[in-house]
């Protein structure tokens, strides 16, 4: 296991950053800095991070992780409502 990826350190970190979706929440920090932060963590352990931005200040990631094919994909995916 890599040094920073331990879970339980992970979830600690993950739930420090302001993600408030501004469309809820009129001044919510929206998503860019918990975006910057975990693609940046992806990129590090290895996955493949495309970062998409349909609306200014609202990012998403795609992550990918290479196989050596002929398995399964895994596909899972993160709403916050």
């Amino acid at each position: 296991m890599l040094p920073d990826s331990d879970p339980t350190r992970l979830l600690a970190r993950l739930i420090t950053i302001d993600s408030v979706n501004p469309d809820l929440v009129p001044g919510g920090a929206g998503e860019t800095v918990i975006a910057d932060f975990c693609g940046g963590w992806l990129a590090d352990h290895g996955f493949e991070v495309h970062r998409l931005e349909r609306r200014q200040g609202r990012p998403s990631l795609v992550a990918v992780a290479r196989g050596t094919g002929g398995g399964r994909s895994l596909m899972p995916r993160e709403d916050t409502p």
